[in-house]
């Protein structure tokens, strides 16, 4: 079984969940859903899309690699991306 490693995330949230205002004059054909951001999505994205670290210094300061952060920065932007485009609430 592979063991997780152990990675430094030093995200302070301050909110669990975003989420959208759902207009009642709008008919739905499926109600909006929900996804979830793991930890290590949510502090790639914090240090490099916020922050404006580089995905190196995002690695370091997380104790992983930079192709790990780049994997979950894709992992997350993309789940961020669906929930903006089809009113889904962010769980955190």
């Amino acid at each position: 079984m592979f063991k997780k490693p152990k990675r430094t995330i030093h995200l302070q949230l301050k909110t669990k969940k975003f989420k959208p205002v759902i207009d009642p004059r709008i008919k739905y054909n499926v109600l909006p859903g929900t996804v979830r951001l793991e930890k290590e999505e949510t502090e790639s994205i914090r240090l490099v899309d916020y922050k404006g670290l580089q995905q190196k210094e995002a690695a370091k300061k997380m104790n992983t690699s930079q192709s790990t952060v780049q994997r979950m920065l894709a992992k997350g932007r993309k789940k961020v991306a669906d929930a903006l485009i089809n009113a889904k609430t962010i769980e955190l």
